[in-house]
């Protein structure tokens, strides 16, 4: 075996060295490595500058702002990831001056929220040794606020929402495990489960808030749960609503075990006469009025008044489009789609979260829209048709600010150079949208600028249609030199890559059409879509198309081994496969849930479908011959979305025919890296390969710093935006697709 070649195996304790170093990322949120599951890389002549040294607490992870209920402040949480632990604090945001100030330093604080009474009262839940969980109270109108435990539950619980009832108590709800739910939706290391509704009330006792009855089980006797994967509780409280009557809830009943799809739901209303006693009715399936019922209901929510519920439906099996449907409580119809039935007019764009403005009339919609997810305000009322309010990044959360209905919302975003903007905006159009805070300063605090971000459209494949791309570039670019070419974004660029970004065929955010015509075409219009980039990239200035690189994951990862069995690949210097499909037969019957039928249909090994799958197999014998170009192989030991032997096929592959390949597995990671120092292992391993063949300078120390100083100097290139948030969330549409 030649020193190139090589395998490499992570143990978790791979990297003990690493846990005092500062911030990397947040824990268990998507990485950013994967833009739209392909990326392409070229290469500088010089090594970018390195950056001062910063310390730990220079770039926080921001999760979303919550307003308080007259609009005058808002609620925050930062995690640093500092000495192998995720160090978390509250803050609150002056909306008026726009000054944050600390409230609460508790690492094991988790899903704070405003408690809803019309005080400052904040509520938030805090895990305890043997799994238990707490729930607590701070009136941040005190000085010092003084948390104080309102009850605890013997389990580990997620998704808190609370409730003002007309007696002056609270309801509030938490989701927890009831029962085993045998979906294999998540790592196999983190075992998946259904889990129920679990409510009852808080009231004041001698002036503290205090849990007042026993916790019920509003899904008990029934076969309904709602699946959600160990680890990964970040929507657990977009399941369900509560109203003053009763719940809401999107769940998945174990009496529908479809062979074709394992998470269709359904939405129900259960009427609760009593959150203090538990008495309520059983669930009601609420059904929809469309042709095609059956799909991913979520995000089910009532109007400010209770009496209507809303929530997305994506429809299943063949679609991707999530649409908005409502239901009046009081009447015994279905529920009709908004633009179908109420406004009259089509959208082009695919909702992805919604809510109720506080008067209930209306709409405000997140969509995304050719690689950016912007916000939209809609009427209901005929004729009408969303209005865009932003659309100049990735919008991930807002909430209506201050009492009735103003028009203002607090909006959450971020950019390539922004990881975390606040930001209030007015659904009058003439009204500038006003910034609270920002973590970059517009990328200056990095180093960074919008100037460094691009994008062009391009011929598709198939010539009678067009192709959006992004473009980043380094800090320091000249576009009267030549950099070598690469698909991923921001941590790359300052590497000295020009960075691509196709959003090829099968994207999100550019009309339904575009989505579905990857259907029985996996290999077809979106290679000739790269195929089309490459081309049209030789006319844009300082880009080497001629030294570049190519890494995908997920369905990517598929068609860097699709692309090594065609001409494509002899463009690239070098390629990263992560996590991709080798042999199509066996990973479409080893995945977990059989979900990629839908795009090739049902049965799988027959008639047509066989034809299909053997048609955009990458382990055709007459296409593995071919493969010549050098690869790094990764594929993790706990991935159940495509088995690990799928990479180990492609590694092998690689070695018969002499290719420089190297194969990387983390035996204690699933279909992502969640964990910081294995995401650190992982950029360097990366960068280490493509950087070879492009000749470029290594940029990352691979060898452990000697002191924390000089381990945060050298992980500046990795830092740099690496948030979670760094990058669009349309550019992970086909990772979202297939994966």
């Amino acid at each position: 075996m030649r020193q190139d070649d090589e395998i490499e195996f992570h143990h978790p304790n791979i990297a003990n060295y690493l846990k005092a170093i500062g911030q990397i990322v947040e824990e268990g949120k998507r990485p950013t490595y994967d833009a739209l599951g392909c990326h392409i890389f070229t290469q500088g002549p010089c090594a970018p500058e390195y950056a001062r040294p910063r310390n730990p607490a220079d770039s926080c992870s921001g999760e979303p702002a919550l307003p308080n209920y007259d609009g005058t402040l808002a609620l925050y949480t930062e995690s640093t990831y500092i000495g192998g632990k995720n160090r978390k604090v509250f803050y609150l945001l002056d909306i008026a001056t726009g000054v944050s100030s600390r409230i609460l330093h508790d690492d094991y604080a988790y899903e704070p929220t405003w408690l809803g009474d019309g005080t400052n009262t904040i509520v938030y839940l805090r895990s305890g040794s043997m799994g238990v969980s707490f729930i607590i109270t701070l009136d941040v109108d005190r000085s010092p606020p003084e948390p104080s435990v309102a009850g605890h539950f013997r389990a580990p619980v997620h998704g808190l929402k609370t409730k003002v009832l007309g007696d002056g108590t609270m309801a509030f709800a938490v989701l927890g495990v009831y029962d085993q739910f045998p979906l294999r939706l998540g790592d196999l290391k983190k075992e998946s489960h259904a889990y129920t509704i679990w409510y009852s009330t808080l009231s004041k006792q001698d002036g503290t808030w205090r849990v007042s009855g026993d916790l019920h089980n509003v899904l008990k006797d029934t076969t309904l749960g709602i699946p959600l994967e160990t680890g990964h509780y970040e929507k657990a409280n977009s399941q369900y609503d509560l109203c003053e009557t009763g719940i809401t809830v999107a769940a998945s009943s174990s009496e529908y075990r479809s062979q074709t799809w394992s998470r269709l739901s359904s939405v129900y209303l259960i009427h609760v006469y009593s959150f203090h006693t538990g008495i309520h009715d059983v669930p009601k399936k609420i059904s929809v009025q469309s042709e095609e019922y059956q799909g991913i209901f979520t995000l089910p929510q009532f109007s400010p008044d209770g009496h209507m519920i809303a929530f997305l439906l994506c429809h299943r099996p063949r679609g991707e489009s999530s649409q908005i449907y409502v239901y009046h409580t009081s009447e015994s119809q279905s529920a009709i789609g908004v633009f179908d039935m109420v406004t009259g007019k089509p959208w082009s764009l695919a909702p992805i979260g919604f809510r109720f403005s506080a008067d209930g009339h209306s709409f405000y919609i997140m969509a995304e829209d050719s690689g950016q997810v912007g916000l939209y305000h809609l009427n209901l009322q005929p004729n009408a048709y969303p209005r865009a309010l932003l659309r100049d990044g990735t919008v991930s959360a807002f909430h209506p600010l201050g009492r009735g209905d103003n028009g203002r919302l607090l909006v959450t975003s971020s950019s390539f150079v922004e990881n975390c903007l606040y930001r209030v905006v007015s659904n009058d159009p003439i009204i500038e949208p006003l910034i609270l805070s920002s973590a970059s300063n517009n990328g200056s605090r990095f180093g960074l600028s919008p100037k460094q971000v691009s994008d062009v459209y391009f011929e598709g494949g198939g010539g009678d249609y067009v192709v959006h791309a992004w473009i980043v570039r380094p800090r320091d670019f000249d576009e009267n030199k030549k950099y070598p070419l690469a698909w991923n974004a921001m941590v790359w660029a300052e590497q000295g890559y020009v960075v691509v970004l196709p959003n090829i065929t099968g994207s999100t955010g550019y009309g339904q059409g575009f989505v579905t015509a990857i259907h029985d075409d996996w290999s077809g219009r979106p290679y000739d879509d790269l195929v089309s980039c490459i081309y049209n990239l030789r006319d844009i200035p300082g880009v080497d198309v001629d030294n570049a690189v190519i890494a995908g994951e997920g369905y990517g990862g598929y068609m860097m081994n699709w692309i090594q069995g065609h001409p494509l690949a002899r463009r690239f210097k070098a390629i990263v496969c992560h996590a991709g499909m080798f042999s199509t037969q066996s990973m479409m019957l080893q995945s977990n849930g059989l979900r990629f039928n839908e795009h090739i249909g049902w049965p799988l090994l027959s008639g047509s479908r066989l034809e299909t799958l053997e048609h955009c197999n990458p382990a055709q014998p007459i296409l593995l011959q071919n493969w010549k170009t050098p690869t790094l192989v990764i594929h993790n030991g706990c991935d159940p979305v495509y088995s690990v032997s799928e990479g180990l096929a492609a590694y092998n592959n690689l070695q018969f025919l002499g290719v420089p390949s190297k194969f990387l597995t983390f035996t204690d990671e699933g279909h992502d890296i969640l964990k910081e120092e294995n995401l650190l292992e992982w950029y360097r391993q990366v960068f280490t390969w493509i950087n070879k063949y492009t000749e470029m300078a290594i940029h990352i120390q691979c060898s452990p710093p000697r002191d924390l100083a000089t381990a945060k100097r050298s992980l500046w290139d990795l830092e740099v935006l690496a948030s979670k948030n760094g990058v669009p969330y349309t550019m992970f549409a086909l990772q979202k697709l297939f994966t």
